[in-house]
């Protein structure tokens, strides 16, 4: 075997994309030039109707799988629907070059029937010198006497023009009985296996469990080899490459039982950012003349002729989990947590996504194998978050991991909790102002920092000086238990420049009163008004995921707005009348200076209520000028639901949509930002 520290010798194969580029420029490995494109009859191809296996020679009215294939000119892609095909008239012959497009490895299955289909081939038997292409398919349960479990290829003619090309396909639980290659042979010709998973076959007595390439140039990218398993005494496992030329890049051969997971006699073997690892009866045997080149792959037992001069790590443990879902199109093994192939690939040879379509790379270099280990997801609910002094700071978000590795969490600043249903919460107890900062949660797992994800918010602690409270009573009506109680609230603002676009912000705020022994401390939404210039009309809307109202108004409106709202389900048992105090208390910012607020609030009750506010329909200013309301109802009054209002709270029911006004209160807003 070649010493694979060195440039490899003359005889790579060389096409379009290489497997060996001159003098080491890996950047060109990989790869074969892809065969020439058949000219496709101009004739629509047949249109498959039923998944029942029948050979009526047309399909004028059902169109079976077999019949379609018969039936198609030389270069038609047959669409072939999702469904379970069973083939129950042995396997399918193909004589003429064509495409077959499932609708995904999960949905279309193409199944053997767990029933001789003859000598060679399974499923699938390929014995001219055509170009075939198998995209989003699987193939299961297909047996052939000597060779090709699923699939059998063979160039008749060794001219170099046969190729198959396995796209996005399962093959699995495919057999030969006596003879080799469970999964598929290649003999002669171009093969290229993408984005694919070969796992469950079996071969007896020989090996070659999941492929057999005999005499053939192989590419084989972003695809997994696993579980499939050979007799114990033979020492060919589940890849046997004679006399081949194969090019292996990102994938990964695992966990195949009786024989080695590659074995190789009279070939040329690339192995680019692979991981052989944890084969039962070895990783590798490569039988001499076998020349090597390989470039950050990894094996477990050091037999693979890998070099750490090459950026390879032979002999050691990978910590590859087992076959399994992890998103994509086909099953994969995904890395372990703190596994060595993490950030162990070459970035200049890695595909662009892995076998799932995960974009490489999602640390500083791509991994070795054929799934990339993801970046932990996390988002933030609020991207600000502002207090009063006092009071308590709060956020949320959600977090995830899409290879389920445990997430810890932590915060710059607060206590951090990873929820463990895919959320998180923060909290900080706010005391002084001071601790206004950016706050930052980091998700980490034990794959380490470089596949860490962070998300930052900005948090305010407002002081006493713009911070105001309102304490009023609600009347002596009782409020049954269902009804909403409209919270609302309506501000005046002195000293804004008609022609400059400010903004009033109140946050922090919130309702607290005692009723019936029981304390209600309710939160009330953010909100922002926003006097603009180039507003013709005032408008209100509110954001769901930030919580929060926002009131554009003309810069030259000088009368009251609505400022926020809060609609509370009343619990059952309702509430007694005569609650007092209720106080509704919040901070106010602005980016204008010398502003003066005037606030005051006011509650009604309704019997029915929006749960959407912005299918409220509240009302943004008084007046019915500059307004999508024109009537003579206050600012807050929910337009959509007025027929719904009764008596309580502050309101007495029959016009009066807000309820009765609070005193006023004044404050002068503090600065955006506030000042350090």
């Amino acid at each position: 075997m070649r010493d694979s520290s060195k440039p490899p010798a003359k005889g790579w194969p060389m096409g379009a994309r290489c497997l060996v580029a001159a003098a080491l420029a890996v950047a060109g490995l990989g790869l074969l030039a892809a065969p020439a494109a058949v000219v496709p009859d101009p004739l629509p191809p047949p249109v498959i109707n039923t998944t029942v296996d029948q050979s009526l020679g047309d399909c004028s009215v059902t169109c079976s799988l077999r019949d379609a294939i018969a039936l198609s000119a030389a270069g038609a892609t047959l669409a072939v629907p999702a469904g379970h095909y069973v083939l129950t008239l042995g396997d399918i012959t193909i004589t003429q070059s064509l495409t077959l497009a499932g609708a995904g490895a999960r949905t279309t299955v193409i199944d053997g029937n767990s029933t001789s289909g003859g000598a060679t081939g399974g499923i699938f038997n390929i014995t001219s010198p055509i170009s075939v292409e198998l995209d989003d398919l699987s193939l299961i349960n297909g047996v052939a006497d000597q060779q090709g479990g699923a699939i059998s290829s063979f160039d008749l003619t060794n001219s170099g023009g046969s190729a198959l090309t396995i796209r996005r396909c399962t093959i699995a639980n495919n057999q030969v009985t006596g003879g080799q290659a469970g999964g598929v042979a290649q003999i002669r010709g171009l093969l290229f296996i993408e984005d694919s998973t070969i796992s469950n076959n079996s071969s007896f007595p020989l090996g070659g469990s999941a492929l057999l390439v005999e005499g053939a140039s192989v590419e084989i990218t972003n695809s997994t080899i696993t579980g499939n398993s050979a007799p114990s005494f033979s020492p060919n496992g589940a890849v046997l490459i004679i006399s081949g030329q194969v090019a292996f890049v990102n994938d990964t051969i695992t966990a195949n039982p009786g024989g080695k997971g590659l074995s190789a006699f009279f070939s040329l073997v690339a192995l680019v950012n692979d991981a052989i690892a944890e084969n039962p009866a070895g990783d590798c045997r490569f039988v001499s003349p076998v020349t090597t080149f390989t470039d950050h792959s990894l094996d477990s037992d050091n037999s693979c002729g890998l070099s750490v001069a090459n950026g390879d790590l032979p002999g050691v443990n990978p910590l590859l989990g087992t076959l399994a879902n992890h998103g994509g199109m086909t099953d994969t093994v995904a890395l372990l947590g703190g596994s060595p192939a993490i950030n162990a690939g070459d970035n200049a040879n890695c595909p662009p996504t892995d076998q799932r379509g995960v974009t490489r790379p999602q640390g500083p270099a791509c991994d070795i194998g054929a799934d990339e280990d993801t970046l932990v997801s996390i988002t933030v609910n609020n991207a600000s978050v502002t207090v009063l002094e006092g009071q308590t700071a709060v956020n949320g978000g959600t977090v995830h991991d899409a290879d389920g590795d445990p997430i810890t969490l932590t915060a710059s600043v607060g206590t951090v909790v990873n929820n463990g249903d895919g959320t998180w919460s923060w909290s900080l107890p706010a005391t002084d102002p001071a601790q206004s900062q950016t706050v930052t949660i980091t998700a980490t797992t034990d794959d380490g920092p470089a596949l860490a994800s962070s998300v930052s918010f900005d948090l305010t602690v407002l002081p006493p000086s713009c911070t105001s409270a309102s304490a009023s009573n609600f009347n002596g009506t009782p409020i049954a238990g269902g009804d909403t109680i409209w919270f609302n609230a309506v501000v005046a603002v002195k000293g804004i420049q008609p022609g400059i676009t400010s903004r009033v912000n109140f946050a922090g705020s919130t309702v607290r009163f005692t009723a019936g022994g029981t304390a209600y401390d309710l939160a009330v939404p953010n909100a922002t008004i926003v006097f603009s210039p180039a507003a013709s009309q005032a408008s209100t809307t509110y954001d769901a995921a930030s919580m929060s109202w926002t009131t554009t108004v003309p810069a030259s409106y000088a009368g009251k707005v609505f400022l926020s709202g809060l609609a509370f389900a009343v619990p059952a048992g309702g509430l007694p009348g005569g609650t007092n105090p209720v106080t509704w208390s919040g901070g106010f910012t602005s980016d204008a200076p010398n502003l003066n607020v005037q606030w005051q609030w006011a509650a009604a009750v309704y019997t029915q209520f929006a749960t959407d506010y912005n299918a409220v329909g509240v009302k943004p200013i008084d007046g019915g000028k500059l307004n999508p309301y024109p009537n003579s109802d206050h600012a807050g009054t929910p337009e959509n639901d007025r027929p719904f209002v009764t008596g309580g709270a502050r309101g007495g029911g029959g016009s009066n949509f807000t309820g009765s006004y609070s005193g006023t209160h004044a404050v002068v807003p503090c600065p955006t930002p506030l000042p350090e």
